[in-house]
């Protein structure tokens, strides 16, 4: 019964793990969004920080990354940037790819041979 117990908790464990690394790497994402977007919209150095802090906090709010995509593309816009839809959402793709890569948790090494 307690070897059942101990394996729950750890199911449940890295349930809770998984859970944090998905919302760590959205919100890595959101940040490099917004100074992706900044960058490409020409903001001054002090908007940018800014910018990408906004990002952050829409996915936050909202919970969604298509809030970011809708608030990028129409400050693009009003910047007169044309940008696709397909073009943002593809940068939001790839830049959640590197935050799930560049920061996954290693496996443990166990004792064992």
């Amino acid at each position: 019964m307690e070897a059942l117990h101990n394996r729950q908790q750890g199911t449940e464990a890295r349930f809770t793990l998984g859970q944090d690394f998905a919302f760590r790497a959205g919100v890595r994402r959101a940040r490099a969004f917004g100074l992706w977007v900044a960058e490409r919209g020409g903001f001054a150095p002090d908007e940018t920080a800014a910018y990408a802090q906004l990002m952050v906090d829409i996915v936050l709010e909202r919970g969604t990354f298509l809030a970011c995509l809708e608030r990028a593309d129409a400050d693009l816009a009003a910047r007169g940037i044309a940008m696709s839809r397909r073009e943002l959402t593809k940068q939001g793709e790839r830049l959640l790819h590197e935050a799930l890569t560049r920061h996954a948790p290693q496996p443990r090494q166990s004792g064992r041979a």
